[in-house]
């Protein structure tokens, strides 16, 4: 296989990091060679002495290969709260359906999402599903009478 002979040439090149890539590679496409898995076992640790550790960049400190931003003084100790509180809208009322009047009568034998849209059509309202909520379930028995006044 290719990918194992550009693995011994860099595993005798000195090059430990990109022979275990290669070694992984050829061992992904033939998992049951268990001679690249041992090569790669063997290779692991030394081509990990061998690569580069990437460091984490630290939130807020500017990369070297970035060359600098010029920020205004208000823009460097602006507070995103405070930006978001002056933006802010001030808090109304909770929000309150408002049915049709009238008596409403169910005799219903439906899946839960059909009682919720039945319930909801007679009210004048729609239903909105969250994707998870499941599609197909046990019918459930629904009997109610409610008097509704269309009043908040």
């Amino acid at each position: 296989m290719a990918l194992a002979r550009k693995a011994a040439r860099s595993e005798k090149a000195g090059e430990d990091a990109q022979a275990y890539i290669f070694y992984s590679e050829a061992a992904a496409l033939q998992p049951r060679n268990r001679r690249y898995r041992s090569k790669m076992t063997v290779l692991q640790t030394r081509a990990a002495k061998q690569s580069k550790p990437q460091p984490r960049p630290i939130p807020g400190q500017i990369s070297q290969d970035v060359p600098p931003v010029e920020l205004s003084v208000e823009d460097a100790f602006d507070s995103l709260t405070e930006r978001e509180m002056s933006q802010a809208r001030e808090l109304k009322g909770l929000p309150q359906l408002q049915g049709k009047p009238g008596k409403q009568d169910f005799d219903l034998n439906l899946e839960a999402r059909g009682l919720f849209d039945k319930v909801a059509e007679r009210f004048g309202l729609q239903t909105v599903f969250d994707g998870d909520y499941p599609k197909d379930a046990v019918k459930l028995p629904f009997r109610w009478m409610v008097w509704t006044t269309g009043r908040r």
